[in-house]
């Protein structure tokens, strides 16, 4: 019989708590969440909750000033907000708790344009869980 090493267990635990909590998204993957329309210095006020822990990632098909964005997960007080960004690049920003209400605020300054936000998967793979749309 053989024998597992504890090290070789966990791994395996972990595996499965990783593929666990991306099939958690499955529905947000098929059917991304779509926030209403932002307007400059306004929040979201359509937000949904994270159905599981989930690292979290934006993008903006123009160009960000920093600060442009804060994605904010509420209940897990936890937020993040761009850098300077070139139009269509993905911004890796922080984990969510399981449960965490998810809203978009859009800075006075930011520019119009639509709004991307994505989970990062087991394997690293970027994932749109989100869309929004920045009025003019």
């Amino acid at each position: 019989m053989a024998h597992t090493t504890p090290a070789v267990a966990r791994m395996v635990r972990n595996n499965r708590a990783e593929r666990e909590r991306d099939q958690a998204f499955s529905a947000l993957i098929a059917s991304p969440h779509a926030f209403d329309a932002i307007a400059a210095g306004n929040t979201t006020a359509t937000n949904f909750q994270l159905p599981a822990r989930a690292r979290l990632a934006m993008a903006f098909d123009a160009a960000l000033d920093p600060e442009d964005v804060t994605v904010t997960m509420a209940g897990a007080d936890m937020k993040f907000s761009n850098p300077s960004l070139l139009a269509d690049t993905i911004h890796r920003g922080s984990v969510g708790g399981e449960g965490a209400t998810v809203s978009i605020t859009r800075a006075v300054g930011c520019p119009a344009g639509a709004f991307t936000l994505y989970m990062i998967d087991a394997q690293g793979l970027h994932l749109i869980i989100g869309t929004a749309t920045f009025s003019a």
